[in-house]
């Protein structure tokens, strides 16, 4: 007899227990390449092109689509790029490929759904640990000095100087793109549906995370449970 499927997990409005990826082959983040073209689902950036040229390139990426799909694809922790004035941000090379730095895979699997769906996407080009766009202006976690038990030293005593500069270069174009990309389906009579990718971590400050996938939503849970039907009968 074959053995009973577990029942998925559930927590808050979240729930799983998938095998990762099974929905979208894809591998790694997202490319370097800037473009506002569709998506190619590249692999991780090898260590040599995690830096970044601080001379014009946008600190996001667009990916061209059309408004009548009613979807904003978006990707707060696409990349794990570093502005070459910031160094590695006194971090060792190899954690910016930990989550710490960005979330491993989910860009490739917003590019692939706007490939398949055909609505625009808007993803982040700059590492989390520079600053993170996924948090309000006023947390005390939008540019991290400690994630995950380790010190970021280029973080560590930063005066409002540089966070604000930080805000403006970086936080604020890419939120500014996400605003007009709405802006521009409401005008065109469809309101977008928001689809925001993330990733996360088998285990927590020490705490296992049983999920595999997850589906959160704040208002409106239309989209989001029909979603989880699809997803447990994978």
């Amino acid at each position: 007899m074959a053995p009973a499927k577990d029942k998925p997990k559930i927590v808050g409005n979240c729930v799983a227990n998938w095998a990762p990826i099974k929905l979208f082959s894809c591998r790694g983040g997202g490319g370097a390449q800037e473009r506002e073209t569709r998506g190619t689902g590249r692999g991780e950036r090898s260590l040599d092109t995690l830096r970044q040229d601080d001379s014009g390139a946008k600190p996001y990426r667009s990916i061209e689509g059309g408004a009548s799909a009613g979807l904003l694809i978006v990707c707060d922790h696409a990349e794990n790029t570093i502005p070459e004035a910031y160094g590695t941000l006194g971090r060792k090379a190899p954690d910016l490929h930990r989550p710490i730095a960005y979330d491993r895979g989910a860009a490739a699997i917003a590019e692939r759904l706007a490939e398949a769906l055909g609505p625009p996407a808007v993803l982040s080009r700059f590492s989390r640990l520079l600053i993170d766009p996924n948090r309000g202006l006023d947390d005390p976690t939008l540019v991290m000095q400690i994630s995950d038990g380790l010190v970021v030293p280029g973080n560590a005593g930063l005066g409002p100087e540089e966070v604000e500069a930080r805000i403006e270069r970086y936080y604020k174009p890419y939120h500014q793109a996400i605003e007009r990309a709405v802006e521009t389906a409401v005008t065109s009579g469809k309101p977008p549906v928001i689809v925001s990718m993330h990733g996360f971590t088998q285990a927590w400050k020490g705490v296992p995370r049983p999920w595999a996938v997850g589906v959160l939503w704040d208002k409106g849970p239309r989209l989001a449970l029909a979603l989880l039907e699809a997803l447990r009968a994978i």
